[in-house]
């Protein structure tokens, strides 16, 4: 998902467009969340995890854009983890700190000028236990035969 479209959709589109001769405003038109250096729409840790993540404004042929100030980065539930922005707001980097489920929402200004037209990427990231490593052995209470 592409800012809540399908991203086979948006291709579609890009594609239709290009077909069609239209040419990008440069004014981005949505934005592309990066992990692990791939466009990502759910991402699955372990709670013994961070990660880096980066975005990329593109105009709605899919070219790179431009964007207004600094974007800001939310997530829905900071008991999952949470976000540090690089200073230019164009990374972050996400440290799991409990098990579930969160949506990263990033949203940054489109309109390069004096009006604000805010545009956001969305990625959704699960947390999980880690991998075992020990076994505990927990004994119930002594009955008699």
């Amino acid at each position: 998902m592409i800012g809540g479209v399908p991203g086979w959709l948006v291709k579609a589109v890009d594609w239709l467009l290009k077909g069609l001769g239209q040419k990008p405003k440069g004014k981005a038109e949505r934005l592309l969340v990066f992990a692990e250096g791939k466009e990502a729409q759910m991402l699955l840790m372990t709670i013994d995890q961070k990660v880096t993540l980066s975005i990329q404004p593109v105009d709605r042929l899919g070219n790179p854009a431009r964007v207004d100030g600094s974007p800001t980065w939310t997530l829905s539930d900071g008991a999952v983890g949470t976000i540090e922005p690089a200073a230019d707001g164009m990374s972050a980097v996400f440290t799991t700190t409990g098990l579930g489920i969160t949506q990263l929402v990033v949203k940054a200004d489109a309109d390069l000028g004096a009006g604000t037209r805010t545009i956001q990427g969305t990625l959704d990231i699960q947390v999980e236990s880690g991998e075992a490593v020990s076994l505990a052995i927990v004994a119930g209470a002594p009955e008699p035969k």
